[in-house]
């Protein structure tokens, strides 16, 4: 009888340690959506790639350590599994190739000022993003808090760099790195928008869509994010953007041709719909706006491609 009960509480540690350690990871990567984007620290030497690399890391190693606390409490290997898993190590694998003979062994492996992103610490800490968020990020309800996070930090990174382009700054930096880097950005951010207002319009919204005043939050800071996107692209007027925002666009609405029954109403396609007309119209034309944030100034297409196969050839022995 008393081993009976000292099996059923150590059950019920168990348990609890597992609701704990799964809290532990979702919260983890809560904070981590919504602050990398608009981590900005100006007293640091690198205000930008490097705090967002070292907030990475920190929330990424925390997630990990809950993971495996997860396993140990439960007692069995918790992951689901998928297979871009396959793809996933086939990348990691060709960079760990890469850094092995790479001719600058710190910057390959862990990374330099303002080139952080290219390291294989920062692309293992992805990995491991996608392989533990498949299984913590899984349910309904914790992907409408990882929307509503990701569309808040895009709205207030969208409005703080339109304010400063029209002459109001609240922050001197743009969040994102180079203008190019925002520009991207804000176009998944804004496509990821589309889509979630057009959900807005199925018969089943409020089971998809947050309810009451979060609901709202996220409508309204999917609007903001439209329009500060299709601002910063104004500005930028950069061929490659409109192009990705229109093949974002058209993959958005090609769902919704094949699932037509299920979004019933045509007025959530009104605010889509005039980003796709704007980027199709401004995609050959000149802008109103373009100027008012400087432009990337960087090597063309062909000339990278003639540096970097140079230096291959001189570096490499594969070639």
């Amino acid at each position: 009888m008393i081993q009976c009960r000292n099996m059923m509480r150590l059950h019920e540690q168990s348990s609890g340690l597992s609701v704990w350690y799964e809290r532990l990871a979702r919260a983890a990567f809560y904070v981590m959506v919504f602050l990398v984007p608009l981590a900005y620290f100006p007293w640091t030497s690198d205000p930008l790639e490097f705090n967002k690399q070292t907030l990475v890391l920190v929330f990424t190693s925390v997630s990990v350590i809950a993971w495996l606390g997860l396993m140990v409490a439960r007692k069995s290997f918790v992951v689901k599994p998928s297979g871009s898993f396959v793809v996933l190590g086939a990348f990691l694998i060709s960079t760990i190739v890469s850094s092995f003979f790479s001719i600058s062994p710190y910057i390959s492996w862990i990374g330099h000022s303002q080139q952080e992103y290219t390291s294989f610490l920062t692309l293992l800490s992805l990995c491991l993003i996608l392989v533990i968020g498949s299984t913590f990020l899984s349910e309904t309800a914790t992907q409408k808090n990882i929307w509503i996070l990701l569309l808040l930090s895009s709205a207030v990174i969208g409005t703080s760099v339109c304010l400063g382009a029209f002459g109001l700054p609240l922050l001197a930096t743009a969040f994102i790195g180079t203008p190019n880097a925002l520009g991207f950005y804000l176009v998944a951010m804004a496509s990821m928008a589309c889509g979630l207002l057009l959900i807005c319009g199925r018969g089943d919204r409020d089971h998809v869509m947050l309810e009451g005043f979060f609901g709202w939050v996220l409508r309204a800071s999917a609007i903001v994010t439209i329009i500060s996107a299709l601002l910063v692209m104004m500005m930028l007027d950069y061929w490659l953007l409109w192009v990705a925002l229109i093949i974002g666009l058209i993959a958005t609405f090609a769902f919704t041709l094949i699932k037509t029954e299920e979004f019933p109403s045509t007025s959530s396609f009104i605010l889509p719909m005039v980003l796709l007309v704007c980027s199709l119209v401004f995609l050959p034309l000149s802008t109103p706006f373009v100027g008012r944030i400087p432009s990337e100034v960087s090597p063309t297409y062909s000339a990278s491609w003639n540096i970097a196969k140079e230096t291959l050839t001189n570096s490499s022995w594969l070639f």
